[in-house]
């Protein structure tokens, strides 16, 4: 079976976890192999005939100006894996793959994705992109899914209230991943969802509250339109 969707692919993690398996005392082509039999196994699963996108994020990011409260992915220190460059150029000499700069991959999938939702699927295992209603496909879970509109706006506010540890985007204090569902659980719309985090960034961060809580939702969001930026409910 094989799903009748053009597959808007994040490569990012793919290029990560097929480098980052094999040390730099290692052939390359083993990375290599790792990264083919992964796009390999996502093309099997769409339509042939349709054509995939791929993108892989540059080294220009919007979000690295933003972050002021803590650098933006700045506890990242560990060197990357020897062989990340030549595979991620092997996936642009042989999947395609575009370079994203400014923003970052999953932003310019999204971007992509919402141009003609019903015949396009995302593709990735980046939990930013659940900020996105609509088709998904988890490769490392074989696992195709919609996100409703709701889970979509819940996920958001999750990541809002509890902050992002692999990002470097502090959230709340003392909000982890247990209590920040919990805050939100009995809401049913965002503008419910975004008074609750405005009044616990207003508690905790005392006097600059919502200045916070923009710079936190701006590094959190995912772009779903060129030049897109996050706004409060209205």
């Amino acid at each position: 079976m094989s799903y009748p969707f053009v597959p808007i692919v994040d490569c990012d993690s793919i290029a990560y976890s097929s480098s980052g398996s094999v040390k730099a005392a290692e052939p390359l082509n083993w990375a290599l192999n790792n990264a083919k039999k992964a796009m390999e196994s996502i093309q099997d699963k769409f339509d042939r005939g349709l054509e995939m996108q791929v993108y892989l994020t540059g080294k220009s990011n919007f979000r690295d100006a933003i972050a002021v409260t803590q650098p933006y992915k700045g506890n990242r220190t560990q060197p990357k894996p020897p062989y990340l460059p030549d595979v991620r150029q092997y996936l642009v000499d042989m999947w395609g793959a575009h370079i994203v700069e400014g923003r970052e991959a999953d932003d310019t999938v999204a971007i992509e994705y919402l141009k003609d939702p019903d015949k396009r699927c995302i593709v990735a295992i980046d939990k930013d992109l659940l900020q996105i209603p609509g088709n998904h496909y988890n490769y490392k879970k074989d696992n195709l899914f919609v996100v409703t509109p709701e889970e979509a706006a819940r996920f958001f506010y999750v990541q809002l209230l509890e902050g992002d540890r692999t990002d470097h985007i502090k959230g709340l204090p003392g909000i982890g991943k247990a209590k920040a569902p919990r805050l939100i659980e009995h809401c049913r719309t965002e503008q419910e969802m975004y008074q609750i985090a405005r009044k616990l960034y207003a508690e905790a961060y005392a006097p600059n509250g919502d200045v916070v809580l923009q710079e936190h939702a701006d590094l959190l969001y995912i772009h779903k339109k060129d030049n897109d930026k996050w706004l409060p409910p209205s």
